[in-house]
């Protein structure tokens, strides 16, 4: 049976520095203390605990209602472990609920109301917990240490003037926070911490305020609201939304992960900073910026507007027939229609990309494109360095650059234009056509029937390259068993697989001509 140290109309008051000490001396560990509806005061200073729980206390459950009012510490769990502490009451006091020393393991709930001048929980040692479905107010809300966890229940409140919910700890430290309810923050914002300690959110309820974290492997998961803006300088941080940001969102320095999920929706900019971020969006109309470095993007559902800026982008386009708009910005980037199964137009020169599947896409500043799994028209700029058809029967136009030109599976067809160009047709029977300059035409095994339009057997710098064949091992082996001639052809024959070289002459042929 619990033991009642203070009956319904109890009041300590006392002119000592705490109201009441529970030491081994008034209590042994395990046991239980409750006091259901007293007035407890002290009086002296700033150094009055109203209750003061000492180290020697383990496995405590004490149990608080009424009023607590003190200069200093409602209570102080002065290095005890696995001390419950339930406060159904109010308390009025500097610092509301504080977990100190060296110990830890301890677990606050609070169901009535917090009142405190600096801190309404603190928490300085490790390992603790609290559960808040009453109001907390204070300058600091809670102050959160050390790796410890905190759950703001549904109607529960926590408010900070300054600052609803602070994280002190070190750099190795990671700390929890479920908000249920309502988290409130003032003039700093709703969660404030330092550089190094990293924190896992999730927010299901309403969190007024910006969230800021420096440095730390940050997590949040947000199905609710939050009101401002979220900044999460330096460290790989990730952020699940599928609630509502009314914001802007800094990942800043890291490799970083936004993905939205569902309806969720963020009313500002979705900005990467530094470090090869990720990107990914769902059914509403994105803005994602990525930054420095080599990001990632899937813009998902909607009108989406993705800007890589520097760095080596790729960008996965959606089939959601929805007009999205992708700038690489500065840097080699690459936009991947993989997943359109209709086939598309490209034109990089003209700065689209249209189809069935995707809509009416804008391309900006975008060096690279591969099509999806139907017959594809995909045509290069100035800027142009390669274009990848991926399955279905494509053509593939080149710019004036140096191209990498691969057909992919099917039938293809692929001119080079200017420039050096490299050119595979892959499987399938495909027709290459380099034009100026000088091309190599690149093959391996399984190449199929193929045609090169316009090879210059007298251009030393243009080459076939087989190295990619089994069968053939060099020029001798190509000479005796793998070439003919046929008509004003040369034919390289490779079992069921051919290359005709249109109006090429057999004997001008030499190994100049080839790679093996």
């Amino acid at each position: 049976m619990p033991r009642e140290d203070a009956s319904v109309t109890t009041v300590i008051s006392n002119s000592q520095t705490r109201g009441l000490a529970i030491t081994d001396a008034t209590i042994g560990n395990g046991s239980f203390i409750v006091l259901p509806n007293v007035y407890i005061q002290s009086d002296i200073g700033s150094s009055g605990d109203a209750i003061y729980v000492s180290a020697t206390i383990d496995n405590a459950v004490i149990t608080v209602g009424g009023w607590l009012i003190a200069d200093d510490d409602g209570v102080l769990v002065n290095g005890g472990d696995r001390v419950v502490l339930t406060s159904t009451g109010s308390i009025v006091s500097n610092y509301g609920l504080y977990a100190s020393g060296t110990g830890g393991g301890n677990h606050f709930i609070v169901a009535g109301t917090i009142a405190a001048d600096y801190e309404g929980i603190l928490f300085a040692s490790s390992n603790n917990t609290a559960t808040i479905s009453g109001h907390v107010s204070a300058q600091y809300g809670i102050a959160d240490g050390a790796s410890n966890s905190v759950h703001i229940t549904a109607g529960g409140v926590v408010q900070g003037w300054d600052i609803g919910y602070r994280l002190v700890g070190l750099s190795s430290d990671t700390s929890t926070l479920v908000n249920d309810g309502t988290l409130v923050g003032g003039s700093t914002g709703a969660i404030a911490g330092p550089p190094g300690s990293s924190l896992v959110f999730t927010n299901s309820g309403m969190t007024q305020g910006n969230v800021t974290l420096v440095d730390g492997a940050d997590s949040i998961v947000n199905s609710g609201v939050i009101s401002g803006n979220v900044g999460l300088a330096g460290g790989a941080d990730s952020i699940v939304n599928s609630g509502k940001i009314s914001g802007n969102v800094d990942l800043g320095a890291g490799a970083d992960v936004f993905r939205m999920l569902g309806s969720g929706t963020v009313t500002g900019d979705i900005a990467g900073g530094a470090g090869n971020d990720v990107f990914r969006g769902a059914d509403v109309s994105d803005r994602f910026l990525g930054g420095d470095d080599n990001d990632t993007f899937y813009g998902g559902g909607g009108n989406d507007l993705l800007f890589g800026e520097a760095g080596n982008d790729r960008f996965f386009a959606d089939t959601d027939a929805i007009a999205d708009t992708y700038n690489g910005g500065d840097g080699n980037d690459t936009v991947n229609y993989l997943l359109a199964s209709a086939g598309i137009r490209l034109n990089f020169a003209l700065n689209y990309a249209l189809g069935a599947d995707i809509g009416v896409d804008r391309l900006f500043s975008i060096e690279n494109a591969a099509g999806g799994a139907g017959n594809d028209s995909l045509t290069g700029s100035d800027t142009t360095i390669a274009l990848g058809g991926g399955a279905g029967d494509d053509t593939l136009l080149g710019g004036t650059g140096n191209n990498t030109l691969d057909g992919g599976d099917g039938a293809d067809v692929i001119r080079g234009f200017a420039g050096f160009d490299k050119i595979t047709g892959g499987a399938g029977d495909d027709t290459l056509t380099g034009d100026f300059n000088a091309d190599t035409f690149i093959f391996a095994d399984g190449f199929g029937k193929d045609t090169i339009t316009d090879f210059d057997e007298f251009n030393n710098a243009e080459k076939i390259n087989l190295a990619g064949v089994t069968s053939i091992t060099d020029f001798a082996d190509l000479a005796a068993s793998h070439i003919t001639q046929v008509s004003a052809d040369a034919i390289i024959i490779d079992g069921a697989n051919t290359i005709t070289l249109l109006n090429v002459n057999l004997a001008d042929l030499d190994a100049n001509d080839f790679i093996f």
